[in-house]
């Protein structure tokens, strides 16, 4: 497969927040286990909402090695899904309060 194609800056794009959620969710339950406190005596512990907009900014990566190696097109890609995935995270949180 053409790596400098639209289709295969989507799948990338699709599949890299996935996978920085699975290792966001595994190192913020590493961080549980190893009882971190806070000042206020707290454990730390990042929120599920966080975890998921770093899961989505993931898609950075992909973009920059994209743009180093001049692959316009799977850069087009990348954005569709990125913006899709903001757009619903904004609106599940209630970012946009009007």
């Amino acid at each position: 497969m053409q790596r400098n194609t639209i289709l295969f800056g989507i799948l990338v794009a699709l599949l890299t927040p996935f996978v920085a959620y699975l290792i966001l969710t595994l190192l913020n339950q590493g961080l549980e286990t190893l009882d971190f406190t806070t000042r206020s005596g707290g454990a730390f512990s990042l929120s599920r909402r966080l975890i998921l907009l770093m899961s989505v900014c993931a898609n950075v990566i992909p973009f920059e090695y994209f743009r180093r190696y001049y692959f316009d097109n799977a850069m087009r890609g990348v954005v569709v899904p990125t913006l899709v995935y903001l757009f619903a995270w904004a609106f599940t949180y209630d970012v946009f309060k009007f």
